[in-house]
């Protein structure tokens, strides 16, 4: 289809859709040769009935025109213009008149001459009535004139003005007769005028102008003119009518909406339904967010902005127009991508072909967000407006004097008040008014009656439905000629929807003030200039400058230097009508900066822009969080591709998200042949045991349904190639705003941590093994040294000659080096096992050290060495550790200075270095000596275990290399440390420093072991000596059954035997004891047995105290001795010190208890 021809079917449509009525007439008879349906219409005639007649056939004789078609062309000619006016009635089809309003233009042949004549017919059939209503009621027309607040004028076609009303004086201050004369365009603003000139209509035949009116005093205000042409016979204009209504108020407040609301966008598009295919126009697309280009072939794509609930009642309203062939429009609303919302208004039309088929559907859009968010305000506005320009919509009556009755009522009663004209006629008004408003409506008639002119008054009327209606009423009583009242003639005018609109419009006024003044971000607007005209109190305070400062400043001093170029640009482009976003920095009176960012629009007044409106945020923060976001992520990634750890993150479908390098690496993939992918059906597939799962029984992918948490120790993952490893794993769900998005997964290759863990299990396996071999080696070999070390020194208390007793005591020195080379290597198997336990006990240290000195008073005389010590006087005399780990350590490094020192002298020194907060002693022990020293290469080496510092030191000395390193040991196991100070011949110091907690004195002393003088007692033995005791010895070795014996002889104690844990049973139910020594390794029942069977037959009367004696010197074999139900241990061999501390403690308490 041509463009010819796509214009003759426009045309066409135009013709057969037209409201108004078209023929083509020809210019030689008049005749009528075409007519369309709307003429038709217009007379109740059919077209081939209008066709078949001419004008004088439906035309009375004297409306009919005076000279004819030849002579209308004859006055075109003569005037060089190609439209003739008239106005002309016609008779209708059933009988009556129809005015109508006749504008003919001819068209021409090639040579000028006439071809057809173009009529176009408007019905005035109304108009021309109210005209003649006017006419015929004179009186009625001067009062609403003279009593009317709307300015009521004509005049001349050329402008002068024959009348004015009296509300010109009221409304603008000129008297009537100062405008009576006058041109009435020097009265309009002049740019209103020089519009009106410049169009060529300083008036409408009917419609109305919204103008400003120069009031006397020199100011203007807005009316909205309503302008109807009086015609004479012939119809040339005899005068112009003009009523102008005071709308001041409403467009200033227009003006102040328009000046805060963004303009709203329109764009066009254009459905070519034959060829398939969409045109957008610019601005279309921009409502759309740019996803559609200016020439987009049709697809269902193009719907799919439209929300859902939308869509169906759109694709309703283009099929209706596709079906019928007549236009529509639609309100509905987009989605762009960005989840942003739009309400649209499209209106369109169709295009038809000689079938009356659409071939095109042209449109246009505009976005309605705005005003459909202000619909209710806009709805209340639009039915102002149209009560503002309707005119003669006010309630006019006559009414009686006597009583207010009706006696005319005009029909705006009925939209007014609901009834009918006939309903109110012949009934008095005041029955119809508010009971609270009656006697304000009678004060103002007794005013007007006394001849004042009051104010209109306010008052409600009852609506037929029974609610009220507020009105505004004018009247005035009417006179005859002999000055009798004779009515009231009134005009009230319904002011309900004013008094809505003032509300709305304060409202409105709230609003904009409310969201200008208390918006939390900085408002402001400039002129065209870039200065400020307004700011609110935050943007004071965002640019710290007063209001004073500001009103009038341009924008660029504030602006960075860098961003001034920017700014400028998107202020120009706002002036353009571009509204703008963009960010800036602003410079602060201190010279301090701060980022913000900007929106622009430009404000537009009378389709002007007069200036831009801006809002202004401050991002400083804004900023400064994000680049602390982008470097915690930084930091986040980097800490991600660093860990050991696997780390990949699933959706919720098991997809993985992200995969860190270490967990590729372990897999055997590339992270981007698993990013996408689902995992789990990659890589974990079996159970620890290596049974395939059941489908959906994984246990990643049942905590990632579940969304909860989940840890295993040991599961097997499989790399790439196919092989398998051990790892440990935890999952952990991933949270966004309540929603789970999908977990994390963290796991370690556990494979080698396994090898580890089998070693280490191996290791303890052989350290409990070893640990066991000592303790049975330690029992077998302390089994005969209890013989040995106890016969020894029952022997040395037996008459023997020198020889003799020379061997005795090597025989005692050998035992006691062999056992104290044995106690050294089990005190050193506890350490290193870690099984060494410290005592905590009130320790004298004053006894403590003599007993010590005590032990090598003799060998420090026998190599004519001087043995002292000294104590600081701030030590405190008793303190809380352990006792015996203590004197372990000073006897071992006395002995050792007394061993490598063959003249000169032995120290030890105790000091206070300090007191700790919470109460403990640091003590230091000093050990110095004057023997050989040690060289300082060789220092290094003293406290390593079975050290020692050169053959020819140990063959002169002996020892095992390891007492240094046990006393450094049990050193640092009391918290401490030691150091030694030596150079080779000027012998050695040793110094160890420990804490100790402070003794209170209600803790109770425990007897201290090894004052040499408290042991002398023993070769006294005077019988009974700690009072009578019936004992009994548990022991199956001979040897060991004849020590004990003795040496409670040698106490005073005669003790019985038995020779197993069974016998001592026995024993113990026949007869009561007072003491049992109960060996623990026995055969039959051993001494742990035989302890619990006495605990659990004999009667808490009948139980005796049961000490431990054993070959086993471990802590545990204690422990296990004391729950068992023993009350003390005796470690063998056996020595008479020991075996006396203990009866002389235990006695005391048997005899307390009995």
């Amino acid at each position: 289809m041509n463009h010819s021809e796509q214009n003759q079917i426009i045309y066409e449509h135009i013709y057969r859709m037209s409201p108004f009525g078209i023929a083509v007439i020809s210019p030689s008879d008049g005749a009528w040769l075409q007519v369309n349906p709307a003429f038709c219409n217009m007379l109740g005639y059919s077209e081939e009935e209008m066709c078949r007649m001419r004008e004088e056939n439906i035309t009375r004789l004297e409306d009919q025109f005076q000279a004819g078609y030849q002579s209308i062309y004859t006055q075109m000619k003569e005037s060089s213009s190609e439209l003739y006016h008239t106005e002309h009635r016609y008779l209708h089809h059933k009988g009556h008149l129809i005015w109508t309003s006749v504008d003919v233009s001819l068209i021409r042949d090639v040579d000028q001459q006439p071809l057809y004549y173009i009529a176009q017919f408007q019905d005035i059939t109304s108009q021309k009535e109210h005209e003649m209503i006017i006419a015929e009621n004179e009186d009625l027309y001067n009062l609403i004139t003279e009593n009317a607040r709307d300015l009521i004028s004509y005049s001349t076609p050329e402008g002068i003005l024959r009348y004015v009303s009296d509300s010109f004086y009221t409304v603008l201050g000129y008297h009537p007769e100062e405008m009576i004369g006058q041109d009435r365009m020097q009265y309009y603003h002049p740019d209103d005028a020089l519009q009106m000139k410049n169009s060529g209509n300083t008036y409408l035949e009917w419609g109305t102008m919204t103008r400003r009116l120069k009031h006397k005093k020199g100011h203007y205000l807005w009316f909205e003119i309503l302008f109807q042409v009086v015609r004479n016979e012939q119809g040339e204009i005899e005068k112009v009518l003009g009523v102008g209504r005071d709308v001041h108020e409403r467009k200033k407040n227009e003006d102040r909406l328009a000046e805060a609301q963004r303009i709203a966008h329109i764009g066009a598009w254009d459905w070519d339904i034959i060829n398939k295919s969409f045109s957008f126009a610019e601005e279309t697309r921009r409502l759309f967010g740019y996803v559609f280009k200016a020439e987009e072939p049709y697809s269902e794509d193009v719907l799919k902005m439209i929300h859902t609930e939308d869509l169906s009642d759109f694709r309703k309203a283009i099929r209706y127009t596709l079906l019928t062939g007549e236009g529509g429009e639609h309100v509905y609303r987009i989605v762009l991508a960005d989840g942003t919302m739009k309400y649209l208004q499209s209106h369109w039309s169709a295009a038809l072909d000689d079938q009356g088929q659409p071939i095109h559907l042209i449109g246009m859009t505009q976005d309605i967000t705005e005003r459909t968010r202000m619909e209710e305000r806009l709805k209340d506005s639009e039915r102002n407006y149209r009560l503002i320009s309707e005119q003669s919509l006010d309630f006019i009556s006559r009414n009686s004097v006597e009583d207010t009755t009706y006696l005319y009522c005009s029909p705006a009663c009925y939209s007014i008040l609901g009834y009918q004209p006939e309903e109110l006629e012949g009934t008095p008004a005041i029955h119809y008014i508010h009971p609270d408003d009656v006697d304000n409506v009678k004060e103002y008639m007794t005013l007007n009656l006394q001849g004042e002119q009051p104010q209109p008054i306010t008052y409600r009327q009852r609506h037929k439905s029974g609610s009220y209606v507020w009105m505004e009423l004018s009247g005035r009583y009417v006179y005859d000629d002999q000055g009798h009242i004779q009515e009231m003639v009134s005009i009230a005018r319904d002011i309900n929807e004013r008094k809505q609109a003032a509300l709305l419009i304060e409202e409105s006024e709230q609003r904009y003030k409310s969201l200008f003044q208390y918006n939390p971000a900085g408002v402001f607007s400039f002129d065209v200039n870039g200065r400020y005209t307004t700011v609110n109190s935050n943007m004071e305070k965002l640019l710290e400058r007063t209001e004073a400062e500001l009103i009038g400043m341009p924008f660029e001093p504030l602006v960075a230097p860098e961003d001034i170029y920017d700014t400028a640009e998107h202020f120009e482009l706002a002036l353009k009508g571009k509204p703008q976003t963009y960010e800036s920095q602003i410079i602060l009176k201190n010279g301090d900066r701060r980022a913000i960012s900007l929106v622009n629009v430009p404000i537009v007044v009378d389709k002007q822009i007069v200036g831009v409106y801006g809002i202004a945020t401050d991002i400083t923060e804004m900023r400064r969080y994000i680049e602390q976001i982008e470097k915690l992520s930084n930091e986040y990634t980097l800490i991600l591709n660093s860990v050991s750890e696997g780390i990949f993150g699933l959706d919720n479908e098991g997809i993985a998200t992200f995969i860190n390098p270490a967990a590729t690496r372990m897999l055997g993939y590339h992270a981007r042949e698993l990013i996408g992918k689902h995992l789990l059906d990659m890589f974990q597939l079996a159970h620890p045991d290596g049974g395939p799962y059941v489908a959906k029984e994984n246990p990643i992918y049942v905590a990632l349904l579940e969304g909860c948490f989940h840890e295993e120790q040991e599961a097997i993952f499989w790399r790439k190639d196919g092989s398998s490893f051990l790892v440990s794993y935890r999952i952990t769900p991933i949270w966004d705003r309540g929603k789970r998005k999908g977990a994390v997964i963290v796991f370690n290759d556990i494979t080698n941590e396994k090898q580890i863990i089998r070693a280490k299990e191996l290791a303890e396996r052989a350290d409990r093994a070893k640990s066991e071999f000592l303790a049975i080696m330690s029992h077998e070999i302390r089994t005969p040294m209890n013989g040995i070390i106890g016969m020894a020194g029952l022997l040395a208390d037996t008459p023997l000659d020198e020889e003799q007793l020379s061997y005795t005591e090597i025989i005692k020195d050998s035992s006691d080096a062999l056992l104290h080379i044995l106690n050294e290597i089990l005190d050193f198997s506890k350490i290193e096992a870690g099984k060494m336990v410290l005592d905590h006990e009130p320790i004298d240290l004053i006894v403590l050290v003599d007993s010590v000195l005590d032990l090598f008073t003799s060998r420090a005389a026998e190599k004519d060495i001087q043995l002292t010590y000294h104590v600081d006087h701030r030590v405190p005399s008793s303190v809380v550790g352990d006792a015996s780990r203590l004197r372990q350590v000073l006897v071992n490094l006395i002995s050792n200075a007394i061993k490598f020192t063959d003249q000169g002298s032995v120290r030890l020194s105790i000091s206070l270095l300090d007191i700790r907060p919470t109460g403990e002693s640091i003590l230091e022990f000093e050990i110095k000596d004057t023997g050989i020293g040690i060289s300082s290469d060789k220092q290094d080496k003293l406290f390593q275990s079975f050290s020692q510092l050169h053959p020819a030191i140990n063959r002169k000395y002996g020892g095992t290399g390891l007492g240094l390193a046990i006393c450094k040991k049990l050193i640092e196991l009391m918290g401490g440390s030691i150091d030694v100070d030596s150079e080779e011949g000027q012998g050695a110091t040793f110094c160890f420093v420990v804490p100790f907690q402070p003794f209170e004195e209600s803790m109770d002393r425990v007897i201290q072991i090894g004052a040499s003088s408290h042991y002398k007692d023993h070769y006294l033995t005077p019988e009974f000596k700690y009072g009578p005791l019936r004992i009994l010895l548990a022991e199956d070795h001979p040897v060991n059954q004849r020590l004990m014996v003795e040496i409670l002889k040698k106490i005073g104690y005669q003790a019985d035997v038995a020779n197993n844990g069974r016998e001592a049973l026995s024993a113990a139910i026949a007869h009561p004891y007072d003491i049992i020594f109960m060996d623990i390794q026995m055969p039959e029942m051993d001494g742990i047995e035989a302890t619990r069977n006495i605990r659990a037959r004999l009667t808490e009367q009948e139980q005796p105290v049961i000490i431990a004696v054993t070959a086993f010197a471990r802590m545990e074999d204690r422990q296990m001795c004391l729950d068992a139900g023993m009350q003390d241990f005796i470690s063998k061999p056996l020595r008479f010190p020991e075996i006396d501390r203990a009866l002389q403690q235990y006695a005391k308490y048997i005899q307390s208890s009995e």
